[in-house]
């Protein structure tokens, strides 16, 4: 297609946009409707190229001309993101624990393989590490691109064959992208996380491109104030949505609008023509590739002054696309893939195994753990499995009903003998040690449930099942009537004021003894993170205690022990057994060697929740 400078200049408000959301930079907290005019961008673009190939092919060059189509849009991704994969493995050697860099190799086979956003959808769940400091999470966008890319083609071969016309196509691309849309609606609805990252659930917004181009002739009228109207929509998205809003949804109709309404207008005007407008526009994709990974990596380290960080990232961003762009895009395009050269075709495969092979031997030397001094090497070879907190079973996942509890009740014994274990998954991580160090006289039955606090009458709005987990929990203490609840929950999360109406409930019901559980330490970063890379610049023993990396949770401390003193209830302070003014406990040695006291941001191991149970004397 002819180059258009105002689809250039869009581009260069697109990503300007991502990189401004992404560096956390207040004004814009909707910058990411960014992705969907690069959306909007590519399906108008790939609608033009596609066209002109149906309509100057017979029906036995088209196929070859659909994997030239594939070719080319190869030659003009994977370049620029082998050199990404390559850069940020050899840099993730010096600075990435066993796990992040594992986790790394899963990232990179996934986004050379193009299915990344169902990688990190299926990777979303309530324990998955954050999406901050996922170094290739901003992949998911090209690999819904080029799902699209596999699927258009094959759409409007179809259409094609059928009736020879672009009104048909035009049609096509109204149906299509209408029944995208609402299955976009309905899965916002029901399934969040996959409307964002299902290609399905995304592909209207790239049609809604594709429907502008066969809207557009070549003596259309111009509309005055058009695309005006349609920066102007971007602006007010940008600065008015924000990463709670509901994404995709209805609402994104507006940027997909206006991003087709300043496409449809074929304007040149200031907001598109300036000279650094074009500059950007031109790396936009060299300026997406890199800015994420510097922006992740920036969280990573946690610098002090993280306003200096900042903008030292957003320059080295430029610098990073500025090298991309002039020494890889621009030569790739004749010299990666070329098509009439077979040898040197085959040859341009090489980079691809190369990278994809490195990501292979990272997973299988699970993340490299003897790059770091012998005992924080044995802290990264620690494992915990969810099995510990019976998980499907006696701890619900975000997607379980009560209904899935299966043998969670242990009633041999009279009901006075009966220990229930009630709340979210900081209950959970009570289990392994309670069940360890159980009198034999006590039986244990466990009703837990991730992001679910023991908060009778409460809805939690991320987790649909909650309030009827806990309707459930209560009826099953009515009938059953154990002799003593235990409650926990990452209270800070939730309205613990209504704590009260639970404790409540349970003295109504006879329940002899209550034990509230405090905050557990909550770690700004996965605390065998912290420990490893101390170690990398600190070739010394494992510190005993940390408190640099803690996030302060005094208020909500101070107000659950507030609340059981007002019940007359046992408050067991975790703070106080684990932590001092030090610190808290970084780990245990035990006889097979260290192990942390949380395996990842705030949730005990296995072996810490024994030494918490122990020094709490609940069973004394």
């Amino acid at each position: 297609m002819t180059f258009r400078k105002d689809i250039n200049g869009l581009r260069a408000w697109a990503v300007t946009l991502v990189v401004l959301f992404h560096f956390d930079i207040p004004i814009f907290s909707g910058g990411f409707i960014g992705v969907d005019v690069f959306f909007v961008i590519s399906g108008f673009l790939m609608a033009g190229i596609l066209t002109k190939k149906l309509e100057n092919s017979s029906a036995w060059t088209l196929p070859k001309e659909i994997i030239n189509f594939y070719i080319a849009r190869a030659r003009r991704i994977l370049p620029a993101l082998l050199a990404l994969c390559t850069v940020t493995i050899i840099s993730g050697w010096f600075y990435l624990s066993p796990a992040q860099y594992n986790a790394l190799a899963d990232q990179v086979l996934t986004t050379l393989g193009f299915y990344s956003n169902n990688f990190f959808l299926d990777q979303n769940g309530y324990f998955e590490t954050s999406s901050n400091q996922k170094l290739l999470l901003h992949t998911w966008s090209l690999s819904v691109e080029w799902q699209f890319y596999i699927m258009l083609p094959l759409l409007m071969s179809a259409v094609w064959f059928f009736r020879k016309n672009r009104r048909w196509q035009l049609l096509a691309t109204c149906t299509a992208g209408v029944t995208s849309l609402i299955y976009c609606i309905y899965l916002a609805n029901s399934e969040p996380d996959a409307a964002f990252y299902s290609t399905f659930s995304r592909a209207w917004e790239m049609l809604a491109g594709s429907l502008v181009y066969f809207l557009t002739s070549q003596n259309q009228r111009k509309i005055k104030g058009l695309e005006t109207a349609g920066f102007l929509m971007i602006i007010f998205s940008a600065i008015l949505l924000n990463s709670s809003s509901a994404w995709p949804g209805i609402i994104t109709i507006f940027p997909v609008l206006a991003a087709a309404m300043i496409i449809y207008s074929k304007s040149n005007s200031y907001w598109t023509s300036g000279k650094l407008i074009q500059h950007i526009g031109e790396r936009s994709y060299s300026i997406y590739l890199w800015h994420w990974p510097l922006a992740v990596s920036i969280r990573l380290i946690n610098p002090q002054n993280l306003t200096l960080a900042t903008i030292l990232g957003v320059l080295l961003t430029l610098v990073f696309a500025e090298i991309s762009y002039s020494l890889i895009e621009r030569r790739a395009r004749t010299a990666f893939l070329p098509s009439k050269r077979n040898l040197a075709f085959l040859i341009s495969l090489a980079p691809i195994f190369f990278v994809a092979s490195l990501g292979l031997i990272i997973q299988r030397a699970d993340g490299y753990p003897n790059r770091f001094p012998a005992k924080a090497s044995d802290l990264a070879k620690y494992k915990f499995s969810l099995n510990e907190y019976r998980d499907g079973q006696c701890f619900m996942r975000p997607e379980q009903t009560y209904k899935a509890f299966y043998n969670c009740s242990d009633l041999r014994g009279s009901t006075a003998r009966t220990i229930l274990l009630w709340g979210d998954s900081h209950a959970a991580h009570l289990y392994p040690g309670i069940l360890k160090n159980l009198p034999e006289d006590k039986n244990i039955t466990q009703f837990t449930a991730s992001g679910c606090p023991p908060l009778i009458g409460v809805t939690i709005d991320d987790r649909k099942n909650c309030r009827d987990i806990n309707s459930f929990v209560a009826d099953w203490i009515i009938k059953n009537q154990p002799g003593e609840v235990i409650l926990s929950a990452r209270w800070s999360k939730y309205n613990w004021e209504s704590l009260r109406y639970t404790l409540e409930f349970l003295q109504a019901k006879g329940v002899k003894k209550i034990t509230v559980f405090g905050p557990a330490p909550i770690w700004n970063r996965v605390l065998t993170d912290i420990l490893l890379k101390n170690s990398l610049f600190n070739d010394t023993s494992l510190p005993e205690r940390e408190k640099n990396h803690l996030i302060n949770d005094n208020e909500t401390e101070e107000g659950i022990s507030k609340i059981t003193q007002e019940y007359g209830v046992n408050f067991v302070s975790v703070r106080e057994i684990l932590c001092t003014d030090q610190g808290c406990m970084t780990h245990l040695n035990t006889k097979n060697g260290p192990v942390p006291t949380a395996w990842d941001t705030a949730h005990l191991s296995s072996e810490a929740s024994s030494y918490l149970i122990v020094h709490s004397r609940i069973f004394d």
